[in-house]
């Protein structure tokens, strides 16, 4: 990725399936980049090892990940939840921490998918009793409807991410005063 980040005038990158490659700082560099898609495929998660390149990418108005798997210490995205000239991101909902989505909601109030509800009822056609509530986060899991639990757990984990947002406005509080 070093050399991409030498290309001075890029403005879109659109990245798959670069199975050797888990280092993307070289990124970082491309300062007049606007628009940047990160993806793996069906059968693999591209490894990210950190997010910090986005720290440089002042221009970016679109950020997408797809089928990625992050190797990065918690919380991943603060340099992504600081960028100030993002229009969208598109971010799985299961691959990072509760505080990382937290810092994305609290950090991209107003931008297009910044927004992460704490669970997602799902529809299963395969399942009889097919509701299912996805939690939001890496290895949250998942909630039966039918469970007679399932209304307590949500609740928590809404807590939880009602919580995590807080803590996450006071790390962002912190970044801006560095």
């Amino acid at each position: 990725m070093e050399p991409i980040g030498e290309l001075k005038n890029l403005k879109a990158l659109h990245i798959e399936n670069v199975r050797r490659i888990t280092n993307f700082s070289g990124l970082g560099r491309a300062q007049e980049l606007r628009y940047l898609s990160i993806n793996g495929t069906f059968d693999w998660a591209q490894p990210i090892e950190s997010f910090d390149f986005l720290s440089g990418l002042n221009q970016l108005e679109f950020f997408s990940l797809g089928f990625v798997r992050s190797l990065a210490k918690t919380p991943a995205l603060e340099a992504l939840a600081c960028l100030t000239s993002l229009k969208e991101i598109r971010i799985p909902n299961h691959i990072f921490t509760l505080l990382d989505y937290a810092l994305l909601e609290t950090g991209l109030s107003g931008v297009k998918g910044s927004t992460f509800p704490p669970f997602k009822k799902y529809m299963s056609g395969l399942d009889t009793d097919g509701e299912w509530f996805y939690l939001l986060g890496k290895k949250a899991g998942r909630i039966k409807g039918s469970s007679p639990k399932a209304k307590e757990k949500c609740e928590t984990h809404l807590k939880a991410y009602e919580e995590t947002k807080i803590n996450a406005r006071k790390l962002l509080d912190t970044l801006a005063k560095r």
